[in-house]
């Protein structure tokens, strides 16, 4: 589909001197600051046995580092993380330079080159932090009025990419990179695209992983195709103004719908069949009919699980991070070393190469219904167990914590699976990094297995490919716990696979250590840490 172009947007181009006005306005007030606190005292106290000291008191430094917090916190709240890093890093750098620059000895240069790197390890720390914290920042949709009337709103999904051949982005760069398309979000409130069509921005999630991003981006507009051609325009104008990612690249930009339901929505808007206005009734009447089809004998249905067939042993190859080996596929030599048990045991490699791409086809289905729900929880301000409207998912985690289950965390929740899914594909997984990873993969097998049971495509092969592959990414299964019932551990005649589960995990468990890494060398999204304590 083409593009149209922008005719015009309430997102303007900002003019440099716009642009470097908060770093500038940064490094002046550190430098006020320091002259306040230091550069007022520049004699030195000489003791009775001729030593000196000074000329700088420790109350003065401390004053100096409590204020500074001031302005960095607040331009990294504002969504200016890399003011507050060069801006205050610059002003203290050359307040010490010019009060430092008549020592005799020369050595004022490692003075100052000190005093830079600690201000800038700093202050990178402290707009780390801040940064992470405004993650929780009331959404957009709770501000917005409904959609006008004749307006649909659509979830429009974004791939952008860093350019090929760059190094991937470290954590702090991960971090920049989510403030950077925040903050541009956060200046919008539509988009005039072609024809002069108004399309209103109502809610963002950003998810930046190590080789770019992926966006949802939730509008309301009057049809499918100018929802999306202005997230496309925005999205491409987000990046071009920012000189850290104007080198990206956009590779989907789409509005991901169910063509036969889209269509028969279409065509009963007038009619006797138009869907019900509740949202759990027509969950409810899609499950049906998915139901009636799946059971239907049909060569229509045959037709239809061939293409599913073919088209996720299609997907199996963007599963960069797993080897047909990590769902069971023997090596030849290994097999006929091994003899005829071996030959039983092994996965054919097309079956594996089905539930790898299960796996693929799963992910898409389960970030847009996850999203679904942090739509509902949003909506209704409340949690998964006082939650009214329909959910895909999250009321399938351990009810012991339902009541935790509030927004926030859903949105931290999909962040999380849509970076572990990111590691999947992108070839850089090692290893689960967390409890909500554990669950987060529990849902995409679940998800995974339901298409293929759905299209009659689970076979004894791919069960077993599956079981491979689960048996392999798991570490152990210390998250099963959760979902026991405590009451069985006085059950004397509660079977084994129970009891072991009412059995006390070896790794935590508990609510608050869902975010935490296992140990320091596994990967968690920034925009998915644990939150400073109350």
């Amino acid at each position: 589909m083409s593009r149209g172009p922008l005719t015009h947007s309430l997102l303007t181009h900002r003019p440099l001197a716009h642009r470097l006005l908060p770093p500038v306005v940064l490094a002046a007030i550190s430098l006020s600051l320091w002259a306040a606190w230091l550069g007022w005292d520049q004699h030195r106290d000489v003791h009775p046995d001729g030593s000196t000291t000074g000329p700088y008191e420790a109350w003065q430094v401390i004053g100096l580092a409590l204020t500074l917090l001031v302005p960095v916190c607040w331009a990294a709240a504002r969504r200016h993380p890399v003011a507050a890093v060069t801006g205050t890093t610059a002003g203290l750098a050359v307040a010490a330079f010019y009060d430092w620059s008549d020592d005799a000895t020369g050595l004022f240069g490692v003075g100052v080159a000190m005093v830079t790197l600690g201000s800038l390890a700093v202050t990178a720390l402290v707009t780390i932090v801040i940064t992470a914290m405004k993650r929780d920042t009331p959404p957009r949709a709770e501000r917005l009025p409904p959609a006008k009337l004749g307006y649909v709103t659509y979830v429009v999904s974004v791939d952008a990419c860093i350019p090929e051949g760059t190094s991937e982005m470290d954590p702090l760069q991960r971090a920049g990179a989510v403030a950077l398309i925040e903050d541009g979000f956060d200046s919008v409130k539509s988009v005039e695209g072609p024809d002069g069509v108004q399309v209103d921005l109502v809610d963002t999630i950003v998810a930046v992983h190590p080789g770019g991003a992926l966006l949802k981006v939730v509008v309301d507009a009057p049809a499918l195709e100018y929802a999306e051609d202005a997230v496309h325009a925005l999205v491409d104008e987000l990046l071009e103004r920012s000189e850290l990612l104007a080198d990206w690249k956009i590779e989907r930009c789409e509005v991901e719908l169910h063509q036969g339901l889209a269509k028969e929505s279409l065509d009963a808007a007038d009619g006797p069949d138009v869907p019900p206005e509740d949202p759990a009734a027509r969950k409810a009447r899609h499950a049906e009919r998915a139901t009636a089809a799946s059971t239907d004998g049909s060569d229509d249905t045959e037709t239809k699980a061939t293409a599913v067939r073919n088209r996720m042993l299609q997907l199996a190859d963007e599963l960069r991070s797993f080897s047909p080996a990590m769902f069971g596929v023997r090596d030849t030599g290994d097999t006929e070393r091994a003899g005829e048990r071996a030959l039983e045991c092994a996965v054919p490699p097309d079956s594996a190469r089905l539930a790898a791409g299960a796996l693929v086809h799963a992910t898409d289905v389960l970030v847009d219904e996850l999203f679904e729900d942090v739509q509902v929880l949003t909506q209704e301000d409340t949690n998964v167990a006082e939650c009214e409207g329909p959910l895909w998912h999250l009321e399938h985690l351990p009810d012991r914590y339902a009541l935790r289950y509030d927004a926030p965390f859903a949105r931290r929740f999909l962040v999380t699976v849509i970076a572990l899914t990111t590691r999947f594909t992108d070839g850089s997984f090692r290893r689960l990094s967390c409890v909500a990873e554990e669950l987060a993969l529990r849902f995409l097998l679940g998800q995974a297995t339901t298409a293929l049971e759905l299209y009659g495509l689970l076979d004894d092969d791919v069960s077993a490919a599956l079981d491979a592959f689960t048996d392999t990414v798991y570490d152990g299964m210390d998250h099963e716990w959760l979902y026991g019932d405590p009451t069985d551990e006085d059950d004397e005649e509660a079977p084994d696979d129970v009891a072991a589960l009412t059995i006390a995990p070896t790794t935590p468990m508990a609510f608050a250590s869902w975010f935490t890494p296992f140990d320091e060398g596994r990967y968690i999204h920034p925009s998915a840490t644990d939150e400073p304590a109350p």
